[in-house]
């Protein structure tokens, strides 16, 4: 997956035109991706979110050429406020797995590693909100702040959904 320029007067994901998302696949849940992440440009962001007219994400941000990862929440993102994102920690590494598990009630928890075995919870638990048409959905975003060639990218390896 590619970076891709936020649109003029980007306010939040609802801007971005390019999300992979698809249907939340249970009441409960718990989904980890593996990725590796090559980053280019200060600003790029990639992320697992959760969307719907709130939204939810782990994300990696390229800051003065190291890689941050943080928890980034908008409520009412539909019509149009602002991401908040929380405290950011250092990644010493771009072979990240990111996770969200999601319990009764659409109360999700994001966490990640980097070794695949120990995970260390980010940010606060959020509660997932519907979508316009169906309900809130899982999937992930890569843009960056401005127009460039040759853009970073992330390479998906896998995504595995764990009842």
């Amino acid at each position: 997956m590619f970076s891709v320029e936020q649109p003029d007067r980007y306010k939040n994901l609802w801007d971005a035109p390019n999300l992979l998302l698809q249907k939340i696949p249970a009441e409960e849940f718990t989904a980890t991706v593996k990725v590796k992440i090559d980053e280019r440009f200060e600003g790029e962001r990639f992320g697992l979110v959760v969307m719907g007219l709130d939204y939810s994400y782990i994300g990696i941000t390229n800051r003065n050429s190291k890689l941050f990862i943080a928890q980034a929440n908008a409520k009412d993102a539909d019509k149009g406020s602002k991401e908040t994102e929380g405290l950011s920690q250092p990644l010493t590494t771009n072979d990240v797995y990111l996770r969200v598990t999601m319990k009764s009630g659409g109360v999700c928890l994001f966490s990640f590693s980097v070794d695949g075995k120990n995970f260390t919870t980010i940010g606060d638990p959020v509660k997932a909100r519907e979508g316009r048409w169906i309900g809130a959905k899982i999937g992930f975003f890569f843009n960056r702040p401005g127009n460039f060639n040759d853009a970073g990218s992330a390479e998906i390896d896998w995504i595995r959904f764990e009842k």
